[in-house]
């Protein structure tokens, strides 16, 4: 996945792509209203992280894109060998240019202040290996 491709994505397309990175699985809308177009919340579960911060009585996929602590337990999926290139595009998510091997006291800075949108998009792109 590319950066464009991110963005091309609605807010709920990218929650669900975080939660299946997750592990997330068994999607399905409840609808109130009568309308499915326009009403309801997506459900799931996860086989793989039963540690994951969510509702475990409704099971209702996290905000990953407004919710810092959701964000924080998706980032224990990425895998050690992966972390500087998460480093990275988090970076580049927070408006970093690129760093080389060596890290600097800014990319250590965009860690810190990192929205978690922006963390939503460096693990997706992190996760699905960034093209």
């Amino acid at each position: 996945m590319t950066h464009k491709q991110w963005v091309k994505l609605s807010p709920k397309e990218q929650r669900i792509k975080v939660a299946k990175l997750c592990g997330w699985t068994h999607f399905r809308r409840v609808v109130f209203s009568g309308d499915h177009k326009k009403d309801g919340l997506l459900f799931g579960s996860s086989q793989k992280q039963p540690r994951q911060a969510w509702n475990f009585e409704t099971n209702e996929i996290p905000d990953y894109l407004n919710d810092l602590n959701a964000m924080h337990e998706a980032e224990k999926f990425i895998p050690l060998p992966k972390w500087y290139e998460w480093l990275n595009a988090l970076g580049r998510a927070t408006g970093e240019p690129e760093k080389d091997e060596d890290s600097t006291p800014l990319t250590v800075l965009a860690v810190y202040r990192a929205t978690a949108a922006q963390r939503a998009e460096a693990f997706v792109l992190t996760m699905e290996g960034a093209k």
